[in-house]
């Protein structure tokens, strides 16, 4: 997911709709929650920083 923003920001994408089956990082990133207990929500903060160098970026949670 990380390698996928980064190269989606190199390519010089403004806009990125991000889909993830993972609910609970969904909401971590939505939340900016700062409890990373679970092994999965440490990569909120990363994710954050990501998509601020989007013009629109959007996370998702669909259930798969």
């Amino acid at each position: 997911m990380i390698r996928g923003l980064e190269a989606a920001h190199s390519l010089g994408l403004a806009r990125v709709h991000l889909l993830s089956d993972c609910q609970r990082l969904v909401r971590a990133f939505r939340d900016r929650s700062d409890d990373l207990t679970w092994g999965a929500l440490t990569l909120s903060p990363d994710l954050c920083a990501l998509a601020t160098r989007f013009q629109d970026f959007t996370f998702d949670f669909v259930d798969g």
